[in-house]
């Protein structure tokens, strides 16, 4: 990777993570359990010279002989050398082709919104009010399943509960309609309900386009590679905030016509993933490492590892870019 990038001229930071963890229960009362995995992330950044443009890209893979390290490199440099001399563009809402390492970024803050007691309790965009939920009812294009499965190969995860009760596969959103919320077993005997996790690591459905079909069918739109600096703005409404990154191109009539600087955006995955143009097929995305914070343990969903997701690239309508930034 290092020379990729240095016979490219260009200036590069990576982060390359192995794992082997397992983890065991048993209790007095004969419940045994145990669990283990592995996993793997590759990241790279790659920046030119005078730091005025910056391409990433990566891979995960629960198997370390399946991630193209080379890939990781060649494309992150491509994406830099490529937005070079970037221009601006004026904010508003856009036609946006998200690739599966900006839609992942998008998605994950979202997971907490299947949870049950928050939902009936009228705190997020599941929420009917004053109390209950919208089960049942249509609350995605009809195109997107959203599905959790511990035996997944590429989106598995810790089969059971931390006291060894067992995670069952769950869908949560079948063509476009909440099938099902997250209840905790206490809430699920009070309520009468099947109990499960917060879905922090699910796989979404998709369709067969490729990026490259996107962008000829584009007839202006704003070609996304990254997203980072992810807020909840507002859990009620899903609303998250952040900035472009690492490779943003303008697209006209069906070709790159240039780079340009980046974004700030405020949007919705309640409201994009109703506005899809097209959808491609879904791949676990790289999410990069970000430490964890002090008072997270064995498990937690912010912790790299991450849980994986696998999400399809995809275009949307009007995705709200609200100002310039001056990120690279």
């Amino acid at each position: 990777m290092i020379d990729v990038v240095r016979s490219a001229g260009l200036v590069a930071a990576g982060f390359v993570g192995v794992m082997a963890r397992c983890a065991a229960v048993m209790n007095k009362d004969g419940l045994e359990s145990y669990y283990r995995e592995t996993d793997c992330e590759c990241t790279m950044t790659a920046r030119t010279a005078d730091g005025t443009s910056s391409g990433w890209h990566g891979q995960a893979n629960r198997d370390w002989g399946k991630v193209e390290a080379h890939v990781v490199a060649a494309t992150a440099v491509d994406i830099a050398q490529r937005g070079a001399n970037p221009k601006a563009v004026e904010p508003g809402r856009h036609v946006a082709i998200l690739t599966p390492l900006a839609v992942v970024q998008l998605v994950h803050l979202m997971t907490s919104a299947f949870d049950a007691i928050q939902t009936d309790s009228g705190g997020t965009p599941f929420s009917m009010h004053p109390t209950g939920s919208k089960r049942g009812l249509r609350v995605f294009d009809r195109r997107l399943s959203m599905s959790s499965d511990p035996a997944d190969a590429d989106g598995g995860y810790r089969p059971d509960f931390a006291g060894g009760m067992p995670e069952p596969k769950m869908t949560w959103v079948e063509n476009g309609v909440l099938t099902n919320l997250a209840y905790s077993p206490w809430y699920a005997m009070e309520t009468g309900q099947r109990y499960a996790g917060d879905p922090w690591s699910f796989r979404m459905s998709g369709g067969s386009a490729s990026i490259e079909s996107m962008i000829a069918a584009c007839q202006e739109g704003i070609l996304v590679n990254r997203v980072s600096n992810l807020e909840l703005s507002d859990a009620s409404k899903g609303t998250v905030t952040g900035v472009t990154r690492d490779g943003c191109f303008l697209v006209r009539q069906g070709k790159i016509v240039q780079p340009v600087k980046n974004f700030r955006f405020r949007d919705s995955p309640w409201f994009f993933l109703n506005n899809i143009l097209s959808l491609g097929v879904p791949v676990r995305a790289a999410f990069g490492y970000t430490p964890p914070a002090a008072d997270e343990s064995f498990g937690d969903s912010t912790a790299w590892p991450r849980r994986p997701i696998i999400v399809p690239p995809m275009m949307v309508q009007d995705f709200n870019f609200t100002s310039l930034a001056e990120a690279v």
